[in-house]
């Protein structure tokens, strides 16, 4: 053990060869989350991407059914638009969840 390290005057040998062990095992152990971190942040991009072009998408359309048909975008004054805010609403609620069991 450790005595014979010391008699032998290999101590600092031996600091260098953990030194070296310990630096191989972490750069392979970095290595690894380094694509994790990247998948997760894309995984995460997409999904906000997916959000921001549904409300986009869903707010032209109400916004063009307004301008058009005069109708009320809450549905609680006059004729209701069809898509309201509600089925806007919904649709990310729908693309959220499905997407939350999409994996298993």
């Amino acid at each position: 053990g450790i005595r014979t390290i010391l008699s032998l005057n290999a101590a600092r040998e031996m600091i260098e060869k953990f030194k070296s062990a310990t630096q191989n095992a972490y750069d392979e152990a970095v290595k690894v989350l380094k694509l994790i971190g990247l998948a997760n942040g894309l995984l995460m991009g997409s999904m906000l991407l997916a959000y921001i072009v549904l409300v986009l998408y869903g707010s032209y359309l109400l916004y063009d059914n307004v301008i058009k048909t005069g109708c009320d975008p809450s549905g609680a004054l006059g004729t209701p638009c069809t898509p309201d805010a509600s089925d806007v609403f919904g649709a990310l609620l729908g693309i959220t969840f499905a997407a939350s069991v999409l994996p298993q």
